[in-house]
């Protein structure tokens, strides 16, 4: 367990427990690895330098209960904090772009509710995390509540976020994501 430890967060390590996800996901011994230790240890692997991109490749390649796993150890975290890492961002648009339909529901209320999205959408590695959730897929009527309503927060902040580059990115993502509303957010600048 100790070499695996090590292994995960060194900089060729990292490649080749990547690599054990992508191509030996099912085997027994790669199973364990991924219940017992990464999805376990999935927040703090999340803000490592060389660690995160394992977690990410568990979300991207991993079995669905494996996703499960390590969502409901990041969503335990703060995840508004992990959003605001210079590597934890990666991993919190990786979740958006590739787990279910739930999971992201339950991230983007996480990420409304314990930390202030208006920070966050100007936060300079945070706003990547709050654009992915816009950008996400809306496939169920949670999914579309959570986000209408941190697109209505981002509407009510929008003179203070077009005075970030960042905030203008995130308003940009949102109004993407509103093309069928009449007025775009940033008329509200």
């Amino acid at each position: 367990q100790a070499c695996a430890w090590a292994a995960v967060r060194h900089q060729y390590g990292c490649r080749i427990f990547c690599r054990l996800i992508e191509h030996a996901g099912k085997h027994p011994a790669t199973v364990r690895l991924i219940e017992d230790e990464i999805a376990r240890m999935a927040l703090d692997l999340s803000r490592h330098e060389f660690a995160h991109f394992v977690v990410t490749c568990v979300l991207e390649h991993g079995s669905p209960e494996h996703r499960k796993l390590v969502v409901r150890a990041l969503l335990n975290g703060q995840l508004g904090r992990l959003a605001q890492s210079r590597y934890g961002h990666h991993v919190v648009e990786t979740m958006f772009a590739h787990c279910d339909s739930e999971d992201r529901s339950a991230a983007v209320e996480l990420l409304r509710h314990s930390a202030d999205p208006i920070s966050l959408a100007m936060h300079s590695n945070a706003h990547a995390a709050i654009g992915a959730a816009l950008r996400s897929n809306v496939d169920g009527p949670d999914m579309a509540a959570e986000l209408a309503a941190l697109t209505s927060d981002l509407a009510a902040a929008a003179p203070r976020l077009v005075e970030s580059k960042f905030g203008q990115r995130v308003l940009q993502a949102a109004e993407e994501m509103c093309t069928t509303t009449l007025h775009p957010i940033a008329a509200a600048a």
